[in-house]
C-alpha cells in the first residue's frame, strides 16, 4: 500500500492490522517532507492503541523528523475529522520540545475590533543562545467547544522586513507585538462572495484569517519552532548556541466580539493589519 489516498482511508477503518505498515511509512519518511509520512501519521493517531502511539512519539515529537506547520496545515487541508483533529493537534503540534527557552503570550481585545497580541521569550537556561523571532502570526485559535480554527493563508505576505538572529543572554527576554482586526462577516461578504455563509466573524492578522462561526471566548496559543541547523548552514552563518527546539505558550482566553460597524462606513477589503516583528539586532520594528 503506497497510494497517498489509501493512507488516509485508513483514519476510518480504525484496522489496528495496519499499525506496522503505517509506523514503517511513518519512519522511512520522517525527515524527508514528503506527504506519504504525515498521512500516516494522521491515520496512527486515528487508529490509536499503544503501538500507534510509540511510532508517533518516536517521530512527531523530533524537530528534525516532523515540522509542526506542514503537520497543521495538513491535519486541516485533508479534513482529518474531528475530534481527532484537534486532539491530534493539541498532543504533537502544541507540545513544548526542549527546556532552554520560555515562551508567554498576551492577548487583549481592544475597541473597534482590535486584538493586542504581543509574546515574551526568555532563556531560562544557563548559556546565551542565539534565536530567530518572526513576526507573531504564528497563532493557534480554539473555540469553546474544543475545536482548533482552520488558518487560511493570503497568496501575499504583508510583511516586509523578516527577524533575524539575536544574541539571548541566560535569563534575558526579548518581546514582540502584532495587533489583528475582527471584522463582522457581513461586512465583509459585500467585497468576499467566497466567504461561507456560516462564518460570523473573520480575524484578520498579516497575511493570516481565522473564519469564526461563533463569537465569544476562545483560546489563543503561540508556537515557536526552530529546527536544528545543518553543519553547511551552521559554518556559513557561524554563531554560537543557535537554540533549536519548539516553545508553546500557555492558552491565553481571549473574548472575541465583533465591532459595530458605523452607518455609512465602509470595512476593509482586505483588514490585514501590519504588527511589529524583530530585526536583525533584535530591536522591534513597526512594519507598514
Amino acid at each position: 500500500m503506497e497510494a497517498f489516498w489509501d493512507i488516509l482511508m485508513l483514519r476510518e477503518a480504525g484496522d489496528q492490522k495496519a499499525i506496522p505498515l503505517l509506523a514503517e511509512i511513518l519512519a522511512d519518511n520522517a525527515g524527508t517532507g514528503r506527504i506519504h509520512g504525515y498521512a500516516a501519521a494522521q491515520a496512527l493517531f486515528c487508529i490509536g492503541g499503544k503501538k500507534a502511539l510509540v511510532a508517533l512519539d518516536k517521530h512527531l515529537l523530533q524537530l528534525d523528523q516532523y515540522n509542526e506547520k506542514l503537520g497543521s496545515m495538513y491535519a486541516f487541508h485533508w479534513d482529518m475529522p474531528e475530534p481527532k483533529r484537534s486532539q491530534y493537534i493539541q498532543a504533537y503540534m502544541l507540545k513544548s520540545i526542549g527546556q532552554d527557552l520560555r515562551l508567554t503570550l498576551d492577548a487583549t481585545l481592544e475597541e473597534g475590533g482590535k486584538v493586542r497580541l504581543g509574546f515574551t521569550v526568555k532563556n531560562v537556561s544557563t548559556k546565551p543562545l542565539y534565536v530567530i523571532i518572526p513576526p507573531i502570526h504564528n497563532l493557534y485559535l480554539r473555540s469553546k467547544d474544543g475545536r482548533f480554527l482552520r488558518r487560511h493563508r493570503a497568496h501575499v505576505c504583508e510583511y516586509k522586513v523578516s527577524a533575524g538572529w539575536f544574541r539571548l543572554k541566560s535569563g534575558e527576554t526579548r518581546t514582540a507585538t502584532g495587533v489583528a482586526v475582527l471584522r463582522q462577516a457581513d461586512d465583509l461578504r459585500k467585497h468576499n462572495l467566497q466567504l461561507p455563509k456560516g462564518v460570523q466573524a473573520v480575524l484578520y492578522m498579516a497575511d493570516t484569517h481565522y473564519h469564526i462561526a461563533k463569537p465569544g471566548q476562545h483560546q489563543v496559543v503561540f508556537v515557536l519552532e526552530q529546527v536544528p541547523r545543518t553543519r553547511e548552514a551552521q559554518d556559513r552563518v557561524k554563531l554560537e548556541n543557535p537554540w533549536s527546539g519548539r516553545a508553546v505558550s500557555k492558552p491565553v482566553p481571549l473574548r472575541l466580539a465583533t465591532p459595530t460597524t458605523p452607518p455609512g462606513a465602509r470595512p476593509p477589503l482586505a483588514a490585514r493589519p501590519a504588527g511589529d516583528a524583530v530585526t536583525p539586532d533584535g530591536d522591534p520594528a513597526t512594519l507598514p
